[in-house]
């Protein structure tokens, strides 16, 4: 009951986070797919920004359900009887593939989503059906089109698992000190920007990799698909080592003359705190429904 009140907790969280912060994540998207001498176009002003909205908040309330689920499950599993918690390296190891364990029904979305994200004001005129339809004819009637950037994930699947781990370990040496066995809003909120804001830092060069290949149309005859090394490479190559991190200053809060906020890691810390306020009202009321169901 613990596991599926905090899977869906999590899940919740996930699904305002995606919602609130949005058109943040569009823009960064868009950045990141963009190459260095891009023009400016029209993408179709304001209301473009919530393009895939819904879909992104079904695809994140889904990602974030999974993933608590199985982390949750693979720690009680792994817990040794008289351990509390598991190790650091474990914690890591756990987050890993409890990343995995989402991918084949979450990475299909989420390469529709940035389609939709990117796409020029015309096409998106484009329903979701009909996206899925050009994307099915532009790779042949072949699923591989739906898992572009999959590969990516290889590494990318260390963000959640090191901010994850992160949080719960600074979560616990902090909350030694203190009465309350829980975090206060802020300070879940403050916890969960700077575990977030580490991890992307690690990973970012291959999360700009997958956006370009995800925003990618069929590649025509002449041209070979690219692999994520290739991709990476060719960005060094090409415009330099600052462009593994075009799109960065949006993944991270920063303030210097003027804030920079960017939702990697407000979504991340948005979701951790809405889980931890919600998970113990999550909790009663499986409680609730379960004595309902035996009663």
């Amino acid at each position: 009951m613990q596991t599926l009140a905090t899977a869906t907790s999590a899940a919740m969280g996930g699904c305002a986070a995606s919602v609130i912060l949005y058109p943040l994540d569009t823009l960064k998207t868009r950045m990141q797919a963009k190459a260095k001498d891009d023009a400016a176009a029209d993408e179709g002003g304001v209301l473009s920004l919530y393009q895939g909205v819904g879909y992104k908040a079904a695809q994140s309330t889904l990602s974030k359900f999974l993933y608590f689920y199985a982390y949750t499950s693979l720690t009680n599993l792994l817990l040794a009887k008289k351990a509390k918690s598991l190790s650091t390296a474990m914690n890591l190891v756990v987050g890993y593939l409890a990343e995995l364990f989402h991918l084949p029904l979450s990475l299909p979305l989420e390469v529709v989503i940035t389609r939709l994200q990117t796409a020029k004001s015309g096409a998106q005129s484009q329903s979701f059906g009909e996206l899925l339809q050009t994307m099915w004819a532009e790779n042949n009637g072949q699923l591989a089109g739906f898992y572009k950037g999959f590969s990516a994930y290889f590494v990318l699947c260390l963000q959640p698992a090191i901010q994850f781990t992160a949080f719960e370990q600074v979560k616990k040496l902090y909350l030694k000190n203190k009465a309350s066995s829980s975090l206060s809003a802020i300070e879940a909120f403050l916890l969960g920007a700077a575990a977030r804001s580490v991890a992307t830092l690690v990973v970012f060069p291959y999360i700009r990799a997958k956006v370009i290949m995800q925003a990618k149309s069929k590649a025509t005859a002449s041209d070979s698909p690219e692999t994520i090394p290739v991709i990476l490479q060719r960005l060094v190559r090409d415009e330099g080592i600052a462009a593994l991190y075009r799109g960065l200053s949006p993944e991270l809060t920063k303030v210097a003359c003027r804030p920079h906020f960017e939702p990697g890691a407000l979504s991340a810390a948005f979701m951790l705190m809405v889980k931890e306020k919600i998970e113990a009202y999550v909790t009663l009321s499986f409680m609730l429904g379960q004595m309902y169901m035996s009663s």
